[in-house]
């Protein structure tokens, strides 16, 4: 293992040992921000650490820092999930849940040195919380009609260039970035979706109120919702919902750091 991959490695497992004490809901909010204040600069440290390993043309170690950023980010988004839990901020708290799979899942597939971050256990924590902590969720998948997808990596034509969309390449990874939407064909209602973010949040009820899918709680519609629902036919289910997520804006976790 590069030298100072494995400088950092120690680092690392020091600091996520600590920080996953924290990582369950009877915590303090105030150690759980700080927690997370401290995975933010081990984050930012590790890109420091990437950058040194490019410069030393080492690949490998450029992506087995990348499956160690994977996993500061699953836990920053693990932690950040039961102080919004905590707030009963409900879609948040799935949001952030969804992020941490996604991240660790990420981990897995960079370098097999992610069977040393204990990648797989972790995954199967999640996957607990999701089915234990959340009620389940009916999600949707759109279907788009696109123009043209350029790689993340060189920023050519995707069908053109070499590169594998989800293969890690110098500690990133290839990712398919669409250039153009034309429209859209259809939306389904999927079991297993691309983005668990993409989801039915709301329905209009027997009674005419609003119900929401997490909290099942119902509401008296607004005005504007009277109007658009006032023909709808008994014998339809109306719902409402996310279609799709971006997936390139970072997180902002300073406001989940301590006060």
């Amino acid at each position: 293992m590069n030298e100072t991959v494995e400088e950092f490695l120690e680092e690392y497992t020091e600091t996520i040992q600590s920080c996953e004490r924290f990582a369950f809901l009877p915590r303090g909010i105030e150690y759980q921000k700080g927690a997370i204040r401290d995975l933010t600069e081990l984050l930012e440290k590790s890109g420091e650490i990437r950058i040194e390993v490019i410069e030393q043309e080492d690949e490998e170690a450029a992506n087995q820092v990348l499956v160690l950023r994977c996993m500061i980010n699953a836990l920053r988004y693990d932690l950040k999930m039961w102080i919004d839990l905590k707030k009963e901020e409900w879609g948040k708290a799935w949001d952030a849940l969804v992020d941490a799979q996604d991240s660790a899942r990420s981990a897995r597939s960079a370098h097999e040195i992610a069977k040393q971050c204990n990648v797989k256990n972790y995954l199967g924590k999640l996957e607990m919380i999701e089915k234990f902590v959340f009620p389940p969720q009916t999600f949707n998948s759109p279907g788009l009609y696109v123009e043209n997808f350029l790689c993340s990596i060189c920023g050519e034509d995707y069908s053109e260039c070499e590169h594998i969309a989800g293969e890690p390449y110098w500690g990133f990874f290839c990712q398919r970035v669409v250039d153009g939407v034309a429209g859209t064909r259809e939306v389904s209602i999927v079991d297993n979706p691309e983005d668990k973010k993409a989801r039915v949040t709301e329905h209009v009820t027997d009674d005419g109120m609003i119900r929401d899918q997490l909290t099942w709680k119902k509401r008296e519609m607004d005005e504007e919702e009277k109007e658009r629902y006032q023909d709808r036919s008994d014998d339809h289910l109306i719902t409402r919902g996310i279609i799709m997520t971006a997936d390139d804006s970072e997180t902002d976790f300073t406001e989940y750091f301590p006060d």
